[in-house]
């Protein structure tokens, strides 16, 4: 065994690092703010020790304070109470949002989880502080998707109807997201392009 001095230091390897170690790494691998986790995708595939210590599976704790610095908690803590909200509930939910949000920003407006990633914009914006907003607007450019969305579906089967959009929840939700995602004079401008 090499002993560490000054003509000799001792080399440490990745894989002699604890696993705390490595998801405090993980962590700030997942930086920015903004976005989805995916910095931390290159970093697990380093080796197996690594990701076995960082990987979704095996870290929950890990992907709970992704959520917690993604994503907003004040409001479902309150209502729900903290006992509610353990690091594997919270790593769950980072899944289904990163996966919503990228399917937001690629405008997926008729796919099979169009009205779940209505739901949960919804959801979000009800319980945003300050993050939830941020990555709905800025990171997954929500209402581009809106938009879209109105544009495109919202008068689907109206003839039967009369001519007007069906009272139906993907309806409802587009319209409470555009209205609240939405500033008073892009409210204008919206109004005005959809005319």
């Amino acid at each position: 065994m090499l002993v560490a001095t000054p003509r000799h230091p001792r080399r440490v390897r990745l894989t002699d690092l604890s696993d705390e170690v490595l998801q405090h790494v993980a962590f700030f691998c997942a930086e920015p703010f903004l976005g989805t986790p995916a910095g931390i995708v290159p970093f697990q595939l380093i080796c197996r020790k690594v990701y076995s210590a960082v990987g979704y599976r095996f870290a929950p704790y890990l992907y709970g304070r992704i959520f917690r610095m993604k994503f907003d908690v004040d409001a479902p803590m309150r209502r729900l109470g903290e006992d509610q909200l353990k690091s594997s509930v919270l790593a769950e939910e980072l899944r289904k949002r990163c996966e919503a949000l990228k399917r937001i920003r690629r405008l997926e407006i008729a796919g099979p989880n169009t009205l779940s990633d209505l739901w949960l914009t919804y959801l979000m914006l009800i319980e945003h502080d300050v993050k939830n907003a941020r990555q709905l607007v800025d990171w997954a450019n929500i209402r581009s998707f809106v938009m879209q969305f109105i544009r495109m579906r919202l008068y689907e089967n109206s003839q039967e109807n009369r001519g007007w959009p069906l009272e139906n929840d993907g309806n409802a939700l587009a319209i409470w997201i555009l209205w609240h995602a939405f500033d008073e004079g892009a409210h204008r401008c919206c109004l005005h392009d959809l005319q």
